[in-house]
């Protein structure tokens, strides 16, 4: 290494050093205002003194190892006698500023040794400060935080980082069981032409539990964003993200009470909007490719669903229905094993019963059981298609499938909004909704 480069490292040492430095030194003076602490024990020379050692024993490590390991061990010793000395003598508990300082050290060391590039070393400098100066807002954030959340995020954690890893990425199919198949032939049934058909795939049912876990985990994020009563609008998209049926019949349930329909309207179209998304978050996971040759008809449905949507917020802001706040899926839980188990469940034997009228059907049998899977929710089906796409089937075929089972469950919401809320209710949000098929069925169509 050249000399102007050594000096150019020791620089960058001392610079760093001083911006955390920066951020102590007035932390400590500010607490020292209050009476809570000492006022400029660690500042700027500090640091800057401490991340230049750090930097200098990284260049020792290259020419003289004994010397690097004496100066590290030296430094963490005084470090433990400066924490000991805080909290024993001076009842200064607090363990921040020694981590701030030790990390400080590995930082010119980092700097010294080259085992990161500059812009690294920089970028943890920077989440070092920042972390240094949230202590108030983190200290508000964890107080806001309950032991039930925390079990909810390890159990997602267990889900998603734990199992699905491990499970066996591989396809089988029915010849994989021979019982069945002796079985199956034993009544008559021709097996032949679906033999070798993927119908279990432990991982990727595995997969289906840590999306739908993962969707109900976001949709809690957003929530505890934006806040419970924080506005109609978000509520009902966050309620929609989460369950757009589920949503949208409690706004229906509301409606033979309410006096402006209009904000129910514009509440549950709103809803139906965050599931059209959920929709296509679904596609872009597990099929990129159909994602992309579906661009016509997310396109015209979105725009479809928007126009309505958009005629019924101009009402309710100009009747003043601002106080509204929709009521979506209230629950303490971040999440549910039980339901995303049984959707698991429900997946796997959409899958089946797809391929079976693939195999006996064709294209037409799998529009029909499709069809059929989507009155109670579309994510399983998507998923279906998204995976046969390109393989068993076309993406032509794949697309109008999905056009079909959209149309199917809305339809089907429709239908709830008749039977569990106002008639007038009902009525308009299906037109609103036949706006938004007839647009799909365009952009499937024109695109």
């Amino acid at each position: 290494m050249g000399e102007f480069a050594l000096v150019l490292k020791l620089g960058i040492a001392l610079i760093l050093g001083a911006a955390i430095g920066l951020e102590r030194e007035s932390y400590e003076d500010l607490i020292s205002e209050d009476g809570q602490g000492r006022r400029g024990s660690l500042g700027v020379r500090s640091f800057s003194l401490v991340t230049l050692l750090g930097a200098i024993c990284g260049f020792l490590y290259y020419f003289f190892q004994p010397l690097f390991f004496i100066f590290s061990i030296t430094f963490i010793i005084i470090v433990i006698g400066y924490y000991l000395t805080g909290s024993i003598m001076l009842k200064d508990n607090g363990f921040t500023t020694e981590l701030a300082v030790i990390f400080s050290f590995l930082i010119g060391i980092f700097v010294g040794l080259e085992i990161f590039s500059t812009q690294l070393i920089i970028a943890l400098t920077v989440v070092l400060i920042l972390i240094l100066s949230r202590k108030e807002n983190i200290q508000h954030f964890v107080m806001k935080i309950k032991r039930s959340e925390i079990n909810g995020f390890v159990s997602y954690a267990l889900i998603a980082l734990v199992i699905l890893p491990f499970l066996p990425n591989v396809a089988y199919s029915l010849k994989d069981a021979p019982s069945l198949i002796s079985i199956f032939q034993s009544y008559g049934f021709n097996v032949n032409g679906f033999i070798d058909a993927h119908l279990f795939n432990p991982y990727n049912v595995w997969l289906v539990v840590a999306v739908v876990t993962g969707v109900d985990v976001m949709g809690y994020v957003l929530k505890k964003i934006a806040g419970e009563k924080s506005g109609w609008g978000i509520a009902s998209t966050v309620g929609g993200f989460i369950s757009s049926t589920a949503t949208t019949i409690s706004i229906a349930q509301q409606s033979k009470k309410a006096k402006s329909l209009d904000l129910l309207l514009s509440a549950a179209l709103l809803a139906n909007i965050a599931g059209f998304i959920q929709f296509f978050i679904l596609m872009g996971i597990f099929n990129p490719e159909l994602l992309v040759k579906s661009t016509g008809f997310i396109i015209m449905l979105l725009i479809g669903t928007f126009i309505p949507a958009g005629y019924f917020v101009y009402r309710t802001y100009k009747y003043d229905g601002h106080a509204f706040t929709a009521k979506g899926i209230k629950s303490n839980e971040i999440f549910s094993i039980l339901p995303a188990l049984k959707f698991a469940l429900i997946f796997s034997v959409v899958r089946i019963a797809v391929q079976f009228s693939l195999a006996f059907f064709g294209n037409r049998g799998l529009l029909i059981t499709s069809g059929i899977a989507a009155v109670t929710g579309h994510d399983a089906v998507v998923i279906n298609i998204s995976e046969l796409a390109g393989s068993v089937i076309n993406f032509d075929t794949a697309v109008l499938t999905l056009v079909v089972v959209n149309g199917v469950n809305v339809f089907g919401k429709v239908v709830y909004c008749f039977l569990r809320g106002d008639e007038s209710f009902a009525r308009k949000f299906g037109l609103s909704m036949a706006v938004a098929i007839l647009f799909s069925f365009l952009g499937f169509f024109l695109f």
